[in-house]
């Protein structure tokens, strides 16, 4: 007993350790991981029937299959072109010259009712399966499939079904119908082009024989003469050229003018100037040239002058003196050099002048022959518009004739041209072996499948599931303590050995359930539950027994007036109860009846009244629980549910305390807040809950209470239940001790029963 009281100390410690903030944030996420965990080992059965239930569907289906068969062709489509190319076998084929999508598109063109109404009437389809061609077709675009390769122009078309003949011949006819279905598509186009080229060039031919007709009486008529140049074009040209002498008055008049207007500046300037300053202007303008008339003498006399400064700057600097007759005779001969040379630029700017006369005549000249040439011109501008309009017709119309009769050229090669419209790299063979159905990846699909279904059924059914799971929900919710877990499947420890593990849970209770009221004046407790079938009565039985165990004085008090079960449970024949003693002036010791268990007293519920709440809310039945307070040490009152009747309500109001009995997983929480509700709005006192027939073995929210198993297990030794001393009382304790049969003189008042 020191063992199991001991651990359980130890359990409320340790608990308050895991509430701790530190402890809870770091295991957080364990034991979200751990609910998920728990959630499966709650609904394992639910799953596992779901797994079943789908890997079996998945099974029967693939027994129930038809077997199909597969065919494969593999091939490339080739865009088509307008350019017309020479191979190596000297061939004419196609470029391919088509936009981007035209593959896409023709991916589905090999599934189209064009193509599939082809291939069933080329394999004689709709015969054969005693149909239409387009209930055929139809029927043949459920058996294909089109498969692009990426990136490429390949296609993979497969075709399944249950013939494997027919599916390789469905697989070459889709391949053959598509090609005979382009080349003559792209025939009927080529023929719809070519006729209309031809009709087009015909038109054009008539054009181009009137602009002929048209450019040849210019060539007769007028005064060109039409050359044939290496081109093969035709150049007109004249005898005489008159743009050309026009260009070339034109230009010789404007050189004139330029030349006229700069001696026209240098001779008035000539005139504007001294003497003395006409050399430097001559010098500067450049008119020193040979070209400039009469600056022959000029430039001599000018050189000459430069060449006697020389001579009389070096007389000088030699030491000539001044009076010297050398230096004076130079310097009387320099003095006439230039006197001579300023006549000479006189003389020089009067050639000037005759020669600007002579320009000026010279112009009026060319003017004269310019004029007559633009006259010349202008009266020809006309007929040259219409010659040169009626070449650039010829011309234009040409052009287009002979690139039209190209294109005709080009369509009528393409027409007769050899047009690959697929290549194929994999021929299609019949299938041996069926292709599906696939049993293995059937069957492992099935079982994904079920896996998956199973945990999401269980998760859902959990979801749904409103009722009281664990300890913490108890708690949390209601607010009240556990005060103990009682295993599934624990019956009746008065008819087991006592030494039955099952029985250290209700020693665990009873622990609780004297720490609670040790400082307490609590003698009657009421057992009470929200429903029928949660174990209330069991549990009442057992804590009574270890209670018995302990040395206790224990009464069970069944009031339960309308479906009483405490005198089966305990074997017990009576011919009274407490319906009875509250109705009638029965004597306590009438009612009260000892079980075969030492200890331990029983007041079975005896005959329904017809007032079952009006019997236990009457006055006797006060004066009742206060003689049992003084005549034994622990009252359990079994009571009919809470939420049934209203019974439980009166009871729970007169006992010093009640305790609510809750099985996991059988009333939803709402239902355990309203049985709460309705304890304390009766005016009882709530000790705390005790969970009764818990799956300790398969949740793991109650694990830790098998520990109890391995201290307490049948191969050790047990204390002897009277080495266990029970709680003090008070002046019940030395009339505890009395025996429980009923006694020889019943109608002594101050004698006790026990």
């Amino acid at each position: 007993m020191r063992k199991v009281i001991g651990s359980v100390l130890f359990y409320r410690i340790f608990s308050l350790y895991m509430s701790s903030p530190a402890i809870s944030q770091k295991s957080e996420a364990s034991l979200h991981a751990g609910d998920y965990l728990q959630i499966l080992r709650n609904r394992w059965k639910e799953a596992v029937l779901v797994f079943v239930l789908v890997f079996v569907a998945a099974a029967v289906a693939t027994y129930l299959m038809p077997p199909s068969y597969t065919s494969i062709i593999n091939f490339e489509i080739k865009k088509p072109g307008a350019i017309v190319l020479l191979d190596k076998g000297a061939e004419r084929v196609l470029q391919n010259n088509a936009s981007e999508n035209y593959i896409p598109t023709q991916f589905e063109i090999l599934v189209s009712d064009m193509n599939l109404t082809a291939v069933s009437k080329k394999l004689n389809l709709a015969q054969e399966w005693q149909t239409d061609d387009a209930t055929a077709a139809s029927m043949l675009r459920g058996m294909i499939q089109v498969m692009p390769v990426r990136g490429k122009d390949l296609v993979d078309v497969k075709v399944v079904g249950s013939d494997p003949a027919l599916v390789k011949r469905i697989c070459d006819a889709v391949a053959e119908c598509y090609k005979e279905g382009r080349e003559s598509q792209e025939n009927e186009v080529l023929d719809k082009a070519i006729a209309t080229i031809q009709e087009e060039l015909t038109r054009r031919e008539n054009e181009l024989l009137a602009k002929t007709d048209t450019l040849r009486k210019y060539m007769t008529n007028s005064a060109y003469v039409f050359l044939l140049n290496s081109n093969g074009e035709t150049t007109p040209s004249t005898v005489m050229n008159e743009e050309a002498v026009l260009a070339e008055r034109r230009s010789k008049l404007s050189a004139l003018d330029d030349e006229i207007t700069q001696l026209k500046v240098h001779i008035t300037k000539l005139k504007s100037l001294k003497d003395s300053e006409l050399m430097d202007y001559v010098r500067q303008t450049e008119l020193l040239t040979e070209t400039t008339p009469g600056s022959a003498a000029v430039r001599e006399l000018y050189t000459r002058s430069q060449n006697e400064e020389s001579s009389l700057s070096k007389m000088v600097m030699d030491g000539y003196g001044e009076k010297h007759p050398a230096l004076l005779a130079m310097q009387q001969e320099h003095e006439n050099t230039k006197k001579k040379l300023t006549e000479g630029l006189v003389g020089l700017r009067d050639a000037l002048e005759q020669t600007l006369s002579l320009k000026e005549e010279g112009r009026k000249s060319v003017k004269r022959s310019f004029d007559e040439i633009t006259e010349i011109v202008k009266n020809k501008t006309q007929i040259d518009i219409l010659v040169m309009s009626a070449i650039r017709d010829y011309k234009t119309e040409k052009g287009r004739y002979e690139t039209l009769e190209n294109e005709y050229i080009s369509q009528t090669m393409n027409r007769h041209a050899s047009r690959p419209i697929i290549q194929i790299y994999n021929q299609p063979r019949e299938a041996k072996v069926p292709s599906s159905p696939n049993v293995k990846m059937n069957l492992i699909l099935g079982a994904v499948v079920g896996v998956v279904f199973g945990i999401g059924v269980a998760f859902l059914l959990n979801y749904m599931d409103t009722s009281v799971k664990t300890l913490e929900d108890v708690e949390r919710n209601l607010n009240l303590p556990v005060l103990g877990v009682i295993p599934q499947d624990i019956g009746l420890l008065h008819l087991m050995n006592g030494s039955s593990p099952d029985a250290e849970a209700y020693r665990i209770l009873r622990t609780n359930i004297e720490l609670k009221r040790k400082d307490t004046n609590i003698v009657t407790l009421a057992l009470v539950s929200g429903n029928a079938g949660e174990g209330k009565t069991t549990t009442l039985c057992n804590l009574a027994y270890v209670f018995a165990q302990g040395g206790f004085s224990t009464l069970m008090i069944d009031a339960d007036l309308r479906r009483s079960k405490l005198a089966e449970y305990n074997d017990v024949e009576c011919e009274y109860g407490l319906s009875n003693f509250l109705t009638s002036d029965l004597a306590l010791q009438d009612v009260i009846l000892q079980t075969h268990v030492d200890n331990l007293y029983i007041l079975p519920a005896g005959p329904t009244p017809s007032d079952a709440s009006g019997v236990l809310n009457s006055f006797r039945m006060r004066e009742l629980l206060d003689e049992v307070r003084r005549r034994f040490d622990i009252v359990l009152i079994d009571s009919p549910p809470v939420l049934g009747v209203s019974d439980a309500s009166l009871i729970v109001s007169k006992a010093d305390a009640t305790i609510m009995v809750v099985q996991p997983r059988k009333l939803p929480m709402k239902a355990l807040v309203r049985e709460k509700m309705v304890i304390e709005n009766a005016g009882g006192h709530l000790m705390g809950v005790v969970m009764n027939n818990v799956d300790i073995s398969g949740d793991t929210q109650y694990q830790y209470y098998t520990t109890y198993y391995s201290y307490y297990s049948p191969t050790e030794s047990v204390e002897p239940s009277s080495s266990l001393n029970p709680l003090p009382v008070t002046s019940r304790s030395s009339k505890s001790s009395a025996t429980a049969r009923r006694t020889e003189s019943p109608d002594q008042p101050g004698d006790d029963l026990y």
